[in-house]
């Protein structure tokens, strides 16, 4: 993804990519293999980029009675869709929301893919976590520094409590 090659993306429910990984390192962690992420080519990237840089071109309307004048044809995007509609603005529902579950490891990039991905650029978004490890024969020393020490590169909290 980094080379500008392919770029790493997700449909939003507007139509949109989100995300939308392009020019930029990815890690391997951040990959989600799943019916809802697509590779696309640079060639799409690019338009797609091209279509968000540039609004649409508002085209003036002909002058009645103007009898010399035709009708000019929208412009189109890059890659040949007439431009979105302007959207109208949201109904309001909820002021807030919150969620309690519990995620399995497995679909942790998809949560995040599908719930937190719409709020992650707004303001407002916190999330908890709360992490339970309790493998077979307990957890060495050396695994509980490096994850303190993974916390702490972060810019987290390190302390840890037995259980």
């Amino acid at each position: 993804m980094a080379n500008g090659l392919l770029a790493y993306v997700g449909i939003s429910g507007k139509g949109d990519y989100k995300p939308f990984c392009f020019n930029q390192a990815l890690m391997t962690s951040d990959v989600d293999f799943s019916d809802d992420m697509f590779l696309i080519t640079k060639e799409t990237a690019d338009a797609y980029l091209k279509t968000k840089a540039s609004p649409p071109v508002a085209t003036p309307e002909p002058i009645p009675g103007d009898p010399g004048k035709k009708p000019e044809t929208p412009p189109q995007s890059p890659d040949g869709k007439k431009p979105a509609e302007p959207k109208k603005p949201e109904q309001l529902s909820f002021a807030a929301m919150a969620w309690t579950g519990e995620v399995p490891p497995q679909k942790w990039m998809k949560f995040y893919t599908a719930i937190l991905s719409k709020f992650a650029a707004a303001k407002g978004l916190k999330l908890k976590v709360t992490v339970e490890v309790a493998p077979e024969g307990g957890i060495s020393k050396q695994k509980v520094e490096e994850t303190k020490a993974s916390l702490r590169e972060l810019g987290m909290n390190d302390d840890l409590s037995s259980t």
